[in-house]
């Protein structure tokens, strides 16, 4: 009886919520033995963060440092910007200085001047071998040197604000020698005297330019007094010395509007870009001729896209015929003309554009309201391309195919005349012209009234009015420039087949 009674006693202890058995068996082992690999984990991870900690902060420290270099970099650099800047200055003042002695000097040693370089007998040129043409145009070309000197040490004005020594040869050329070479050095010294409240143009063209010549005349184009150069079929001994010539010229003159470089080929594509680029260098530039600078080894289709892609802002003319541009499937000029930039005029003659150049043009002349002038003649472009572009200036499918097609740009080069020429200047003038040419073709016809129905439906109608006013107006503006007077025919016909009174009556009585 005692024996129950304690095992039941012990029963409820447990059910008071006492400890079992188990969980204080399992409590004291926990208690006296901890599992060794957690605790090293532990202090592993311990470590391991505190040392990421010390790496976080370094790196921190370190990107601070880059930081600070950064910006003494940047701050470095911009004081180098405007040290170069600075140098430039200083070139362009020294070059004025020099050029202003030289001036000085010139004044100083010639109070009364008169033209000292003596004269050539005819006898020198003809022992030497050449005709009696050539004979005069030499001494021609003397007495403009004379004249042209004198007129600078007088401070005469030139006419159209241009300097320029021509050797009047269509084929060749005035070639050098050293007995000219006194008359050229009154020319340089005149030239460097010379000055005008605006700035002039200077050209040489069809006279042999050698380094001697050019060193004499490069000083006195500094101080920016000149804003246009052209060297035309010079045949440079050196071209290298005519390219160099150029780009000092350009250097020297920073706001030149005109530069011609024509029938001075260069056989070299990096020599041809380094005169581009010294012509991209000019933001001012307006007009751009480049007419055979690429020789035969070399294609000028990447100067055409250099010339774009640098002037794709000015309104400027740039002349590239004769430069062997092939554009080998490139798209650049289509894609950049598709832009509609300021572009006014762009000579393309004599290279080798294709039917698909031809094409991918037309298509972008569609969207192309600014440039006036395009030639493209002598190139190999067939009937396919000739009909692409005549297409885009006078689309004649429709009303609204013409109304759509170009009215700026006159393509020349193709034989396109009349109205597709765009040979009014305001493109509304042009747009009337082509309005009214497809109207007098479909009366030859007698189809002015089947078209407008066809093209308008319903509205052709209520068109009626506009239509004969538009055949009255451009028939006052264009039948005597280019039509002939069919007024009245377009008129007669439209009136006579539309059958106007039945047409009115019909549509009063639709509204009804």
């Amino acid at each position: 009886m005692n024996h129950a009674a304690a095992k039941k006693r012990k029963i409820d202890d447990q059910q008071d919520g006492a400890p079992s058995i188990a969980e204080e068996v399992g409590t004291a082992v926990a208690v006296a033995a901890p599992d060794p690999m957690m605790a090293e984990m532990r202090a592993m991870l311990e470590k391991n963060n505190s040392q990421m900690a010390q790496m976080q902060e370094e790196m921190d420290r370190r990107l601070s440092l880059i930081d600070g270099l950064e910006n003494k970099c940047r701050i470095m650099q911009n004081r180098l910007t405007q040290i170069d800047g600075l140098e430039v200055k200083c070139q362009l003042l020294e070059a004025r200085c020099g050029s202003l002695e030289r001036t000085l000097q010139s004044l100083t040693k010639n109070k009364n001047w008169k033209y000292y370089a003596p004269p050539v007998p005819t006898s020198y040129w003809a022992e030497l071998g050449f005709d009696e043409e050539y004979i005069e145009l030499m001494e021609s070309f003397l007495g403009d040197v004379n004249d042209d000197a004198c007129k600078l040490r007088s401070g005469e004005e030139f006419c159209e604000k241009r300097i320029s020594l021509n050797g009047r040869t269509e084929d060749g050329i005035i070639l050098h020698d050293d007995i000219l070479l006194p008359h050229w050095r009154e020319y340089a010294d005149a030239l460097q005297l010379y000055s005008q409240n605006e700035p002039y143009g200077f050209a040489l063209s069809s006279i042999q330019l050698p380094s001697a010549v050019l060193n004499m005349l490069s000083p006195a184009f500094q101080g920016e007094r000149f804003n246009g150069l052209g060297l035309c079929n010079n045949d440079f001994p050196n071209i290298m010395d005519g390219i160099d010539f150029a780009i000092k010229f350009i250097q020297q003159n920073p706001n030149l509007i005109n530069f011609f470089w024509m029938k001075n080929p260069i056989n070299s594509t990096e020599n041809v870009h380094r005169l581009v680029e010294a012509v991209n260098s000019l933001p001012s530039l307006e007009n751009i001729s480049l007419e055979g600078c690429c020789g035969d080894p070399v294609n000028g289709y990447s100067i055409l896209c250099s010339l774009l892609t640098h002037h794709q802002n000015c309104k400027v003319i740039i002349d590239l015929d004769l430069n062997n541009i092939r554009t080998l499937g490139g798209t650049h000029l289509p894609d950049f003309l598709a832009t509609n930039p300021p572009l006014q005029e762009l000579y393309l003659e004599h290279n080798h554009l294709n039917d698909n150049d031809a094409t991918l043009i037309a298509e972008a002349l569609k969207l192309n309201r600014n440039l006036t002038i395009l030639r493209v003649g002598g190139n190999e472009i067939t009937d396919t391309g000739c009909s692409a572009l005549r297409k885009a200036i006078f689309d004649s499918v429709s009303l609204n195919s013409v109304a759509d097609s170009n009215h700026k740009c006159c393509i020349k080069g193709l034989g396109f005349g009349g109205v597709v020429k765009n040979c009014f200047d305001e493109s509304k003038e042009n747009r009337g012209a082509k309005i009214y040419a497809l109207l007098c073709s479909r009366n030859s016809e007698g189809a002015n009234v089947c078209h407008l129905d066809l093209e308008f439906g319903d509205d052709a109608l209520k068109l009626t009015p506009k239509i004969l006013e538009c055949v009255y107006h451009y028939s006052e503006y264009y039948c005597n420039f280019m039509f002939g007077d069919t007024k009245l025919s377009v008129i007669y016909e439209i009136l006579r087949r539309w059958r106007i009174p039945e047409l009115y009556e019909s549509y009063i009585n639709r509204d009804k």
